[in-house]
């Protein structure tokens, strides 16, 4: 085993992980009541004003579901 970093694929560059992506079919797609509900419990379980689910591929990220709290927003509106 060496210590470099050889043959190592970065992991947002995968391509089994790209090739899983594009087949979801989820880039692009509108908004889902599943995904969203997710989201609602990633925020309380880890006490996050806001959480999101991003897709990433390797030209960009996609927001699938985002929740954010009312004091959140609150602070952020123009």
């Amino acid at each position: 085993m060496t210590g470099g970093s050889e043959g190592l694929v970065d992991p947002l560059l995968d391509p089994r992980r790209l090739a899983a992506l594009s087949e979801s079919d989820l880039l692009d797609s509108l908004p889902e009541e599943s995904f969203d509900r997710l989201t609602r419990l990633a925020g309380r379980l880890l006490h996050a004003p806001l959480a999101q689910v991003n897709l990433v591929d390797d030209r960009r990220q996609f927001s699938k579901s985002s929740i954010a709290s009312p004091e959140w927003t609150a602070g952020r509106e123009a």
